[in-house]
């Protein structure tokens, strides 16, 4: 319902025209907003499931790894990728020499801030030595390394497929970084763990944080605000508690409910006169989405009391208990990445994606369709 309240201390012959520029602003603006939820709810999706469904991970479960490449000679370039990564314009691979030869460049700098932040199969950096920009002994047999763990001929030569590999490798654990190195930060992933209460974190926590996450990106991506035809319309901001999500079979529904309105203030000075114009509505917004998320948390849950099965001591680094597995509209892939003996204990990767759907979200930097994942980490020991 839309409230109006006018104040005309003489007849306006415009009065028609403006209420109805600030009616359909009204209309706009709560189309404005679901627009906003839907867009919300995605991103909400992805960033919670890419941090094991939690909004802000509980420190004592949170798997954290900081990012190092402290290179000092000169980088301008800062874009990662290209048509170059190695030697030379346009070759590929190197051998040693000096400032002034062909192998000592920026994307060579890039190349072993790469490697000195990806780890090899005995949980070592591939490239350890300063960042030098020069493709040198070092670096040649890094990328040798690199490949050989990766099923690559060792040849040392950085060519495309080497590139492609190693961006994913380093995407993978790394987010933010669409330009190289600027606002790189740990995904963010969270351990799954069980308690005596069960499992952390449960379907309420998985909700709690699907809600608070929805009510943030709303709030932003709104500001309090919508303008249209130079009318500015104040919207209400959201908190959790306004937010009621619904598991429906195969879909997710989530509503929106609130006390506060969309309002519209004006005075208006006509010839014939002023006129003070409020109007208010109450927001309408929900919508059902074609993911199931707590259908994929369930397929997660189930991975990981299958997992949890596993001996520590028949498990190694890398090794992949499950490799792109497929499970209706499931693809699941289990990792060991990392391994300790004396006590053995085994740190697992798991990703749960459902496939049947994508949505807009903004991913390393650029807005992208993508599926959305359960990921999260585990130990076994």
């Amino acid at each position: 319902m839309v409230y109006y309240t006018l104040v005309r201390p003489k007849t306006v012959e415009f009065f028609l025209f403006d209420i109805y520029v600030t009616k359909n602003g009204m209309d706009l603006a709560n189309l404005y907003l679901q627009n906003s939820l839907d867009y919300s709810v995605y991103q909400a999706m992805f960033d919670t499931g890419m941090r094991g469904g939690w909004k802000e991970i509980p420190a004592n479960l949170r798997y954290s790894k900081d990012l190092s490449c402290n290179y000092n000679c000169g980088l301008t370039e800062e874009k990662i990728g290209g048509e170059l990564l190695g030697c030379g314009d346009g070759k590929y691979g190197c051998t040693e020499g000096d400032k002034n030869a062909e192998n000592y460049n920026d994307q060579i700098g890039k190349l072993q801030c790469i490697l000195s932040n990806l780890e090899d199969t005995s949980g070592n950096p591939y490239y350890m030595l300063g960042i030098d920009c020069k493709f040198g002994t070092g670096t040649l047999e890094a990328v040798k390394k690199f490949q050989r763990d990766n099923g690559m001929k060792e040849t040392g030569v950085v060519n495309e497929t080497v590139v492609e590999r190693l961006m994913a490798s380093f995407l993978m654990n790394w987010d933010n970084c669409g330009d190289f190195f600027k606002n790189c930060e740990n995904r963010g992933y969270g351990y799954w763990v069980e308690t005596a209460k069960g499992l952390v974190p449960s379907k309420d926590d998985i909700n709690e944080s699907l809600k608070s996450a929805i009510t943030e990106n709303l709030n932003d991506y709104t500001k309090g605000g919508y303008t249209f035809l130079s009318k500015y319309y104040t919207l209400p901001t959201f908190e959790a508690d306004n937010v009621a999500i619904s598991d429906l079979k195969d879909k997710t529904g989530v509503f929106v409910s609130t006390d506060k309105t969309i309002r519209f203030h004006d005075v208006v000075i006509h010839e014939t006169g002023e006129e003070r114009i409020d109007l208010e509505t109450y927001p309408d917004l929900g919508a059902t989405y074609p993911l199931d998320y707590f259908a994929l948390y369930e397929k997660s849950v189930e991975v990981f009391n299958e997992v949890k099965n596993l001996q520590c001591a028949d498990l190694k680094k890398n090794d992949k208990p499950k490799d792109s597995v497929r499970d209706g509209n499931y693809v699941i892939d289990v990792v060991v990445t990392g391994k300790k003996n004396n006590p053995c204990e085994a740190i697992m990767k798991i990703n749960v994606t459902d496939s049947s759907v994508k949505f807009p979200v903004r991913s390393s930097g650029d807005i992208r369709f993508e599926p959305v994942s359960m990921v999260f980490f585990m130990r076994i020991s």
